[in-house]
């Protein structure tokens, strides 16, 4: 069995009052992070020796990076300590399972401290600690973005494809989106009861990947932003996927049932 190496887990993050349907930030300048779990345990003395006995489970994540004010996870982990408000957490591992996709552990947390060392001759570091609300939670990530996973390296480019230096502040030419398709084509759901719907954005490095989701009649069948259909009552709706660059489409035939 490989051994994990460390440098293939990431921490996404998340402002609590996100808009629906955005991503994650990754904390850029990742030197390290930890994860810690810790016990209480109940600890009495009798005439016959010692008893445990296991108590609450805590658990923290303790993050350092070198500052940078214009990356947005680092902002949010800053603005979520100044603001004293929670802060969503993905810890992911780089390298996809056999389903396909990155295993991950998610919580809410609060930022309990910040601290940041500026020596004359290295680069200013930051380090938070983040406690974490009841315990964390295992599940499954889709595939992510390539700049995402490889964060801090670059890909081949042709002449005249971007200006500017290697600091990811260079200048792209935009890739339009040229097609969409949905899975499944067809859905049947329960009255009360929930399916999904995911789109498949043609090219997967399109600048703009953005979907937005309709449903023809919404007493029937609803849909969210992730693509999340809600079954209303007994019908037919067409559920439709619009490609935000672009504007093509895919459909969802959807059948509610008692």
């Amino acid at each position: 069995m490989a051994r994990l190496n460390g440098k293939d887990s990431l921490l996404l993050v998340q402002p609590t009052d996100n808009a629906l349907g955005t991503e994650g930030f990754l904390i850029g300048d990742q030197t390290e992070h930890t994860h810690s779990y810790e016990r209480e345990l109940t600890d009495e003395q009798t005439k016959f020796g010692r008893i445990l006995g296991p108590g609450q489970l805590s658990e923290s994540l303790d993050v350092t990076f070198y500052g940078n004010p214009d990356d947005p996870g680092q902002t949010a982990v800053l603005e979520s300590i100044q603001k004293g408000t929670q802060l969503k957490i993905w810890e992911v591992q780089k390298h996809l399972n056999k389903n396909g996709k990155h295993n991950s552990l998610f919580a809410y947390t609060y930022v309990e401290s910040l601290e940041k060392s500026a020596p004359t001759d290295n680069f200013l570091e930051i380090s938070a600690t983040l406690q974490v609300l009841n315990t964390t939670k295992n599940g499954e990530l889709n595939p992510l973005p390539d700049d995402v996973l490889n964060f801090g390296d670059y890909d081949f480019e042709a002449p005249g494809e971007k200006t500017g230096e290697f600091n990811g502040e260079e200048t792209t030419t935009p890739v339009a989106v040229t097609g969409l398709s949905v899975n499944p084509t067809t859905l049947t759901v329960g009255v009360g009861d929930t399916g999904s719907i995911v789109a498949n954005v043609v090219p997967v490095n399109a600048t703009n990947r953005s979907v937005t989701y309709t449903s023809s009649d919404e007493a029937i069948a609803t849909v969210n932003a992730q693509g999340v259909v809600t079954g209303v009552a007994e019908g037919s709706a067409t559920i439709t996927a619009t490609t935000v660059d672009g504007g093509f489409t895919a459909t969802t035939a959807v059948t509610v049932t008692v």
